[in-house]
C-alpha cells in the first residue's frame, strides 16, 4: 500500500495549549528541546511551539486507529497519557522513559496485555559493553 507522512511542526502535550516555550538542556550541543511553561532565561531557545492532547491530534487528524505509535517524551509520558480516553484505538506503545515511572507503568498495564521495559544499568555509566 501507500505510504502517507505528514509533517506538522507542534507539541503533544498534557493540555492544548498555544505559544508555549521551548527550552534546551544545553545549548552547547544538539539535544532534547522540551516545552516548559515557567519562565527561564538561560534554557530558552527564543522559539514557541503550539501543543495539542493526544485525544486532540486524534481528532484533528480525524484518526481512526493507531497500528504503532512511538514516543519519546521526556519524562512527560504520564501527562500525556493519564487524560487520554483513547486506548482502545492504539493498538502498541513504544516509548522512552527516564526516571522512575511506575505510575506511567499502572496506567499502560490498565489498557494493554504487556508492557516491556528494559534499562541496561549501564546506560548511567561511561563505559557500555559494544555488544549492547
Amino acid at each position: 500500500g501507500k505510504t502517507q507522512l505528514e509533517v506538522y511542526q507542534n507539541a503533544i502535550y498534557k493540555e492544548n495549549k498555544n505559544d508555549i516555550p521551548l527550552h534546551t538542556y544545553s545549548f552547547e550541543c544538539s539535544g532534547d528541546i522540551y516545552l516548559c511553561e515557567e519562565s527561564n532565561p538561560e534554557k530558552d531557545t527564543g522559539e514557541r511551539c503550539h501543543a495539542f492532547t493526544l485525544d486532540t491530534i486524534m481528532e484533528l487528524l480525524q484518526v481512526d486507529r493507531i497500528n504503532y505509535l512511538k514516543m519519546d517524551v521526556e519524562g512527560a509520558e504520564h501527562e500525556i497519557f493519564k487524560n487520554f480516553t483513547q486506548f482502545d484505538k492504539v493498538d502498541v506503545i513504544a516509548l522512552e522513559t527516564h526516571y522512575d515511572k511506575t505510575d506511567t507503568i499502572h496506567l499502560l498495564n490498565e489498557h494493554f496485555i504487556f508492557v516491556n521495559i528494559f534499562i541496561p544499568t549501564c546506560l548511567s555509566t561511561l563505559s557500555c559493553p559494544a555488544n549492547l
